[in-house]
């Protein structure tokens, strides 16, 4: 699966969401995210991919992989900006890195991309529902 195969119909419906949201530069900002190369853009993906989050749990044994969102984030020089951002808010218990791997099959392009449009500081991945993923890791940061 490569970002450049979008159907035309979806790719049309992401330029109308630029034009919607009046965001400043969103063509540019567009091609820009389905060109360069992952993880800081959606271009020559690997077949596996490693994808990050920061979760917050009481304890290490409170962590259940079902309860995982399709949320994720791939650039781990990310971590230090994103855990900044997590600790304005009220959270319970201490933040944990999660690392996954799994198929770039299951990126959910169309939604990846309006997430990083309307968010455009996020660098967001979003799987589909339901996808597979394996934990490779998980560790208090």
């Amino acid at each position: 699966m490569m970002i450049t195969r979008l159907k035309n119909n979806e790719y049309n419906n992401l330029k109308k969401l630029t034009s919607e949201y009046n965001v400043i530069g969103a063509d540019n900002y567009l091609y820009n995210l389905m060109n360069e190369n992952f993880p800081f853009g959606l271009g020559n993906i690997p077949e596996e991919i490693i994808l990050l989050k920061i979760i917050y749990l009481k304890n290490g044994n409170d962590f259940k992989m079902n309860r995982l969102s399709v949320f994720y984030f791939a650039n781990e020089e990310d971590v230090e900006n994103i855990k900044g951002i997590l600790e304005g808010a009220e959270y319970e218990g201490q933040p944990y890195l999660i690392k996954v791997k799994t198929r770039k099959s299951n990126i959910d392009i169309e939604e990846t991309l309006k997430n990083n449009l309307l968010y455009q500081f996020e660098y967001s991945i979003i799987l589909k529902a339901n996808s597979k993923v394996k934990l490779i890791s998980k560790g208090k940061i």
